[in-house]
């Protein structure tokens, strides 16, 4: 279909040459009769579409997945903590590190001495539960007529009396009455008055089991002379006089105070068994030429023999020089070697 014709007015019919910016106007003026403004269901449309959109969206997760990976992911601002020590940290060396390290628990000098019903118990502990346990442990092996006067302290790293080794020696001082026991942290000697030869085995028996690892020096004697079982002869005297408690001074065959006490107390056990055959036997350190420590070790085991038949021992006794063999204690240290330098009597 053509076109309908346009409605010419008499003027501009009549006008030679109609002016192009009044052919613009006319246009808009005839246009504008044909555009619409925006109605409501534009407006409903650019509302709800996005927002339909937005609950799909929500509904499939698929909102929050991209939340969560935008989170995961670091920022261009958020600083990234690297894996890779700065030169600017200090690096921990091995002495540094060894240095921090917390020393071996280490043994400490101990004492518990008996005056009349109170037992004086000085030294230190590593805590108080562990002065506390040993403490108690020791009042109920004395009992209720014994009494602790505790003097200790607590010292970091040490290792004091144990519980276990308080009840053992709890028996030990109800035996002797004025018993007392030293430990220097690795020897342990223990001096006092027994009323039997029994008791002062039961008294030593006890110490050793209170400190298994550490040598045993005895200066216990017997008071009174009580029937002496020979069937135990060799056990009982191997606990005065048989462990170590026989002493000498460096490259010296004349005997400690210790030493000569300790003979006296196998004396007195021998003449209860007059037919036991004995044998007492020399040591030294070992540090000294083989030659010197054979003659020394002689020269001990003889001053023993010689002891023991000035104390009345009839027995037959045989005196024999060892040298170095056999040491009970470590050589490495002074009281070691102490310990080392000594004679042992035994029976059978």
């Amino acid at each position: 279909m053509d076109a309908p014709d346009r409605a010419v007015s008499p003027q501009s019919a009549a006008a030679p040459a109609p002016m192009l910016s009044s052919e613009i106007l006319a246009w808009h003026e005839v246009t504008r009769h044909y555009r619409r403004p925006l109605g409501g269901w534009w407006w409903a449309a650019a509302i709800l579409v996005p927002l339909s959109l937005a609950l799909v969206s929500a509904g499939f997760g698929i909102g929050s997945a991209a939340t969560a990976s935008a989170a995961g992911a670091p920022s261009a601002t958020t600083p990234v903590t690297s894996s890779i020590p700065s030169t600017s940290t200090p690096v921990t060396s091995p002495s540094s590190s060894a240095s921090a390290t917390v020393p071996p628990a280490t043994a400490v000098p101990f004492g518990l001495v008996r005056v009349g019903e109170t037992v004086t118990v000085t030294g230190s502990f590593a805590d108080q539960a562990a002065k506390k346990a040993a403490i108690q442990a020791l009042q109920a092996a004395l009992g209720a007529k014994i009494t602790v006067a505790d003097q200790t302290g607590i010292a970091a790293g040490s290792v004091g009396l144990s519980a276990e080794a308080a009840a053992a020696l709890g028996g030990a001082f109800v035996l002797v009455p004025d018993l007392a026991v030293q430990f220097d942290g690795s020897i342990v000697t223990l001096s006092g008055t027994a009323p039997s030869e029994q008791a002062v085995a039961a008294a030593e028996h006890a110490v050793a089991v209170a400190y298994p690892a550490a040598g045993v020096r005895s200066e216990l004697i017997a008071a009174v002379s009580s029937p002496v079982d020979c069937a135990t002869l060799s056990g009982q005297v191997k606990a005065v006089a048989g462990t170590g408690q026989i002493t000498f001074g460096n490259k010296k065959s004349a005997l400690t105070t210790a030493g000569t006490k300790a003979v006296d107390a196998a004396a007195r056990l021998l003449k209860a068994c007059p037919k036991a055959a004995v044998v007492v036997y020399g040591y030294t350190d070992g540090l000294g030429t083989p030659e010197g420590n054979k003659k020394v070790s002689q020269q001990r085991a003889d001053a023993v023999k010689k002891l023991l038949r000035k104390l009345g021992v009839s027995n037959p006794i045989a005196a024999k020089g060892r040298s170095g063999a056999n040491l009970i204690a470590d050589n490495s240290t002074p009281a070691g070697q102490a310990a080392n330098r000594r004679a042992e009597i035994s029976v059978g």
